[in-house]
C-alpha cells in the first residue's frame, strides 16, 4: 500500500509550488514517486497534444474539454493502480502514520468532474481514454519485505 499528500506553498515571492508526498511500506512509496513522474509527463504531453485539436473552440471550452480528457485519462490509469492496493496489515499501518504526521489536517480534494454538456464534452471524454490505452503499469516486484514507512518528497 501506498498514499500520497499533495501541498502547496508559497516562495514569499508570490510564487506557489506543490509538493507530493508519497508515504507506504517498503519499496512503495519509491515506486509511486517514479510512477507518479512518468505519468505525470505523459499526460502533460497527450493534453498538449489534445487542446491542438480543439483549434475552434474558445479558451474557456478548450479548458474544460481538456480537464474532461485529462479526467477521462487518469480514471483508466487508476484502474490499473487499484490492482496494487495492499493488505489490511499496511493500510493499518499507513492510516497511522498518517494520523500521527497530520492529525486533521488534510483536507479532501474536493474537485468535481466537469458535467458533461454536449456531444464534444463525451467525445473529449473519449479521446482520454483512447489515449491511455497504451500505457500499461506492471506491478513491481520487491526483492525482500521491508516493514517500515518510507516517505519520498517529489516537487511539482
Amino acid at each position: 500500500s501506498c498514499e500520497m499528500v499533495s501541498t502547496t506553498r508559497n516562495d514569499g515571492f508570490g510564487n506557489r509550488a506543490s509538493f507530493m508526498t508519497f508515504f507506504g511500506v517498503g519499496v512503495k512509496p519509491e515506486l509511486a514517486s517514479y510512477t507518479f513522474d512518468v505519468l505525470r509527463r505523459q499526460i502533460i504531453k497527450d493534453r498538449k497534444a489534445y487542446q491542438t485539436t480543439l483549434g475552434r473552440y474558445k479558451r474557456s471550452n478548450k479548458i474544460r474539454m481538456a480537464n474532461l480528457f485529462c479526467s477521462a485519462w487518469i480514471e483508466r490509469i487508476a484502474k490499473q493502480v487499484q490492482d496494487f492496493s495492499g493488505n489490511e496489515e499496511e493500510k493499518m499501518a499507513i492510516d497511522a502514520y498518517k494520523s500521527r504526521r497530520w492529525g486533521d489536517d488534510l483536507e479532501q480534494d474536493k474537485r468535481k468532474r466537469p458535467n458533461i454538456e454536449r456531444e464534444s464534452d463525451v467525445k473529449a471524454l473519449q479521446a482520454g481514454f483512447d489515449a491511455a490505452k497504451d500505457i500499461s503499469i506492471h506491478r513491481p516486484v520487491q526483492t525482500k519485505a521491508v516493514k517500515q514507512i518510507g516517505q519520498i518528497m517529489e516537487g511539482n
